[in-house]
């Protein structure tokens, strides 16, 4: 899991910068990535720079591929494990 704010976006790739560590990484976006927004469902439209996402990611053919895409309300805080 991925947790941190949206630096960069393109029409296929994100480039987060990680809450805890502040690193960046990339995350390939792709057909059958999901997006949630709370518990409704959201398009790539919906996530903005800016935007604090909690990614669910797994290698794949061109690095980290977003699996979820989870756009957080300022409100919202992940679960802590």
């Amino acid at each position: 899991m991925i947790l941190g704010k949206v630096k960069e976006k393109s029409d296929k790739e994100l480039t987060i910068t990680q809450t805890r560590t502040k690193g960046e990484t990339k995350v390939t976006l792709t057909d059958s990535t999901t997006y949630k927004k709370g518990v409704e469902t959201a398009k790539v439209d919906d996530v903005q720079v800016g935007s604090q996402v909690l990614v669910q990611a797994k290698k794949g053919d061109s690095g980290n591929e977003a699996v979820e895409i989870r756009i957080m309300d300022k409100a919202e805080k992940p679960a802590q494990n």
